[in-house]
């Protein structure tokens, strides 16, 4: 479709008026997104700090390292044994592969954002149980290898895990939503621990020897995961409403251009000269420049 020339210049114009104030509210989108996360660390970190107050109020100054009255530090090992995963080999062999038995993998613990784990992919059979390591229902893990270590997940399974993930045996089930958040809190630092590997990974030692921050009661363990899930909660609903801002936002985008070519844009204006005139103009030129014309034709010929 062939507007008249001043028009043409009208819709450009306005299309580029349009897609930049667009951009720049992408732009402010994407910006809360990058936000958020810094803000999700940040409340991840106040919590395992003491800041959100029980008893006591948030304190107004913090030292590094300082922790509430009634705190204490404790080793990973003095509250759970640590133990990784097994995977039978070789691997695929249907030996011991393709059974009924769930057997989780790394991508299990990191294809979503979920607390939970609640689905698997792969399974294996009676005959690969004695090379890997089955797990009950709410046992705590922690992916400690590859790119994506340091993702702790709560298994709702009764299953069995591969050599790329951590097990929390014999925690108090108590503890589980705290240090799941824990972890969470970590997943940052673990993954510049440096042990000399091309590929990056934990041993069941460094994860043991972590120190972690415990309040003095339950109760006050319980409230801190409440706070943590509150202040989350709210940053999962701003990042839902952030994307589908960026969808209609690219579905706007479209519908400028629909109506630009289909003269829905901008006003007509009747003194304008036709575009019948224009495409005249055109065609003189072109019979004027035969080299023109060749050169048209042989781009048409190459397509």
């Amino acid at each position: 479709p062939i507007p008249p020339l001043a028009e043409q210049h009208r819709i450009v114009a306005k299309i580029e008026e349009l897609f930049s104030s667009l951009d720049k509210g992408i732009e402010s989108l994407k910006t809360a997104q990058e936000q958020l996360k810094v803000y999700r660390q940040a409340v991840l970190k106040w919590a395992f700090e003491g800041r959100f107050g029980f008893a006591q109020q948030p304190r107004k100054s913090w030292k590094e390292g300082e922790l509430p009255e009634g705190w204490e530090w404790k080793k990973i090992s003095e509250l759970s044994s640590v133990v990784r995963g097994g995977s039978p080999r070789p691997a695929g062999d249907l030996k011991f592969y393709n059974g009924s038995i769930p057997f989780l993998k790394v991508a299990d613990l990191t294809k979503d954002n979920s607390m939970y784990l609640t689905s698997f992919e792969y399974t294996i059979k009676e005959a690969g149980l004695n090379k890997t390591r089955q797990i009950e229902p709410n046992t705590l893990l922690l992916t400690n290898s590859g790119a994506t270590l340091g993702v702790p997940k709560i298994c709702k399974l009764k299953a069995t895990i591969n050599d790329g993930i951590a097990a929390f045996l014999n925690l108090d089930h108590n503890h589980l939503h705290y240090l799941y958040y824990f972890w969470l809190s970590k997943t940052k630092e673990l993954r510049t621990i440096n042990q000399g590997a091309a590929q990056p990974n934990l041993n069941t030692n460094i994860i043991q020897d972590y120190d972690i921050p415990l309040p003095p009661t339950l109760s006050e363990q319980q409230f801190i995961v409440s706070e943590i899930e509150k202040r989350l909660s709210v940053c999962d609903k701003i990042e839902e409403s952030i994307a589908t801002s960026l969808q209609q936002a690219e579905s706007l985008r479209q519908s400028i251009l629909k109506k630009a070519f289909e003269g829905k844009l901008v006003p007509q204006d009747p003194n304008d000269e036709p575009a019948s005139e224009l495409l005249k103009r055109i065609k003189v030129e072109r019979e004027k420049n035969p080299s023109a014309q060749r050169n048209i034709k042989r781009r048409k010929a190459s397509r």
